[in-house]
């Protein structure tokens, strides 16, 4: 699990250029800090392929505040050109 901070975010040229499959996720805001939204978390969760052995089972979580989402806004908004 990790909570992803704004200034971790940076460009960098791929490794490995392939696409990786499709996995289900899931997401949710900690009700204990949903009322100021600058003080939001929100997870995000993925889960394995359909031929993992654990299906069902969490493979990564991400966490996200008020910058580092905002941060992830910012490049949504460039790299994928929405107005």
């Amino acid at each position: 699990m990790a909570l992803i901070r704004a200034n971790e975010f940076m460009k960098k040229e791929p490794r490995n250029q392939r696409i990786h499959g499709p996995v289900n996720s899931s997401y949710f805001v900690f009700p204990e800090y949903a009322r100021d939204p600058k003080q939001k978390v929100l997870q995000i969760e993925t889960y394995g392929s359909v031929d993992r052995v654990h299906k069902g089972k969490t493979s990564q979580t991400m966490q996200f505040d008020y910058d580092s989402a905002k941060a992830l806004y910012d490049i949504l908004v460039r790299e994928f050109e929405f107005n």
